[in-house]
């Protein structure tokens, strides 16, 4: 018996591909080296298990976070997701945010995507996620549709220029200017009533924050205290900065960010901020204090991620940020007819971040 299948493409040509020797199933700890080497394949560059654990295992939740293709002999395929608490106007519900779908080279073009996908998103339906949020690559084509992805709105990249002397050299000769990271330090930053000062572990005044600035946007990620520690300031993470803004002893927000080598440069990347959008004097202090440190830093510039028609985008473009190019379509799986397409497909009802995503 042969073992190669035939099928019909759309323009009616004949299509070979390999007979599917592999299945899907629920992740197991003994999946993790296969897993390792999988993302050194797909990615070209290495992954430690502490990074592996820290961002596909390292939030409790009600949901399977990985799943996979494996042959009898190694682990082909992974398709994952993040638990994310959404709040969706006056409700928070657990999600998932659906990451790192990968195949291994010797097994493209045999419906991988389109199965392990499905799988796992028909599990996180069974599991009561009510919907799913991603940003699905260009590459997908079509199978983004098929796997019931729906665009919502663009988030679209800012810029600002930091050092625009340097990042003229660096254009114009590569690597004249940069002299390596200079490393973290205490940031200290204040203008009227409203204090900043780095912070390296998440307590309780960011559930305050959150308490308090949540109910002005209708729709956004929840930044608790236990998000903030998992995704900015957790030691496995991407070694971020946390700026927190204080006036008159209650926090008004936070800016999250980092360094970011670009070739021979470096930029920084901010990941997220969080103030009440009527604050203005916060987001000012806040803004001023982190491009500050980057500038001192090395970086020559700084870009940060945002819903195009956000509250926050409008208020960085007032802030001396310019468009830039590149793009992510934000997209969505309504898994329960709770969640109405209506309720989340307007950008300017958001707060949403690439630090919301596993792009920055």
């Amino acid at each position: 018996m042969s073992n190669d299948e035939t099928t019909t493409s759309h323009e009616g040509q004949a299509d070979y591909r390999p007979a599917r020797l592999w299945s899907v199933r629920p992740y197991l700890p003994s999946d993790l080296p296969g897993l390792l080497e999988l993302y050194r394949l797909t990615f070209g560059r290495e992954r430690t298990e502490e990074e592996f654990h820290w961002k596909l295992l390292g939030r409790s939740s009600p949901f399977d976070t990985i799943w996979v293709a494996a042959t009898e002999e190694r682990v082909v395929g992974q398709h994952a997701g993040i638990p994310m608490q959404l709040k969706l106007g006056d409700r928070t519900v657990a999600a998932m945010h659906a990451v790192e779908a990968m195949t291994h080279p010797d097994h493209r073009r045999e419906g991988m995507l389109t199965e392990l996908g499905g799988a796992l998103y028909s599990r996180w339906r069974d599991q009561a996620s009510p919907l799913i949020m991603g940003l699905p690559h260009a590459g997908w084509g079509s199978r983004a549709g098929y796997l019931g992805y729906r665009p919502a709105f663009p988030l679209r990249w800012l810029w600002r220029p930091l050092d625009p002397v340097a990042l003229v050299k660096n254009k114009l000769r590569p690597g004249s200017t940069k002299s390596g990271v200079l490393p973290q330090m205490p940031v200290r930053y204040s203008v009227g009533k409203t204090k900043v000062a780095s912070v390296t572990e998440a307590d309780s005044r960011f559930d305050g924050l959150w308490a308090r600035t949540g109910p002005s946007y209708k729709n956004a990620a929840v930044r608790d205290t236990a998000w903030v520690r998992w995704r900015y300031l957790d030691p496995s993470g991407q070694n971020f900065s946390v700026l927190l803004a204080e006036r008159e002893g209650e926090p008004t927000g936070y800016i999250a960010y980092r360094m970011h080598p670009l070739g021979s440069r470096l930029i920084g990347r901010i990941a997220d901020i969080f103030v009440d959008p009527s604050d203005r004097e916060s987001l000012r202090v806040l803004v001023r204090a982190a491009l500050s440190d980057m500038t001192r830093r090395g970086a020559d510039s700084v870009t940060c991620l945002t819903a195009a028609g956000s509250p926050l985008h409008r208020s960085l473009r007032s802030h001396g940020f310019l468009w830039n190019r590149g793009e992510y379509q934000a997209s969505f799986i309504l898994l329960s007819d709770t969640v109405p397409w209506e309720a989340i497909s307007n950008p300017s009802e958001w707060l949403l971040t690439g630090g919301d995503f596993d792009v920055i």
